[in-house]
């Protein structure tokens, strides 16, 4: 019993001080590092914010202008803008998993701001990358929390459905990709020239 009661007691004090560090030490240290977070973010954050905007702000239109309409030509035959629920993940597989896009979202949140305040030179293009793709992450992750499910109203034929957030992970992804393989070849130019 006294075992039971003294596990308790430390435990309470591991969690009191654990509480304490998150409230106390991390604001130190945001407030000591604001600076290099700021000029490493901004490249991040800056593209994000416009986009997320963007994202928000096309969707309450299509909502408000698409919803429950017939699919609005805008190319005959090639493009189209259709208001469309989409309850699950690209070309709607995972229907109604909203706990794991949920985390996948913010995990992938976290991750791509780590990557792009952290004090590696990384060209401006690849930080611009991380924030259209931190955009279109927290667009639809907005959507699954707010309304259980993703607007999307763009219709491009052959593809399905999809959403200025979609859009955002696809350029940021395809800039990302561009990355990579400049990297890999300035990597061959370097070993061929060694």
């Amino acid at each position: 019993m006294i075992r039971a009661i003294e596990f308790l007691l430390l435990y309470s004090l591991l969690s009191v001080l654990a509480i304490a560090g998150i409230i106390f030490i991390w604001p130190v240290f945001l407030v000591r590092h604001a600076w290099t977070l700021l000029r490493n973010g901004l490249p991040t954050l800056a593209p994000a914010a416009v986009l997320l905007a963007c994202d928000i702000a096309s969707k309450q239109i299509a909502t408000d202008k698409l919803a429950n309409r017939p699919a609005v030509p805008l190319v005959e035959g090639l493009l189209s803008l259709e208001y469309t629920r989409n309850y699950g993940a690209a070309f709607g597989i995972f229907q109604h998993q909203q706990w794991l896009f949920v985390l996948v979202a913010v995990t992938a949140g976290i991750i791509i701001f780590i990557l792009s305040i952290n004090g590696q030179p990384k060209p401006a293009y690849l930080r611009v990358a991380y924030g259209f793709l931190l955009s279109g992450a927290l667009g639809n992750l907005r959507d699954r929390v707010c309304f259980g499910f993703v607007i999307d109203f763009i219709h491009l034929k052959g593809f399905p459905v999809f959403n200025v957030a979609d859009l955002s992970i696809d350029i940021g992804l395809g800039l990302i990709f561009w990355y990579i393989l400049n990297e890999e070849k300035r990597a061959c130019i370097r070993k061929s020239s060694d």
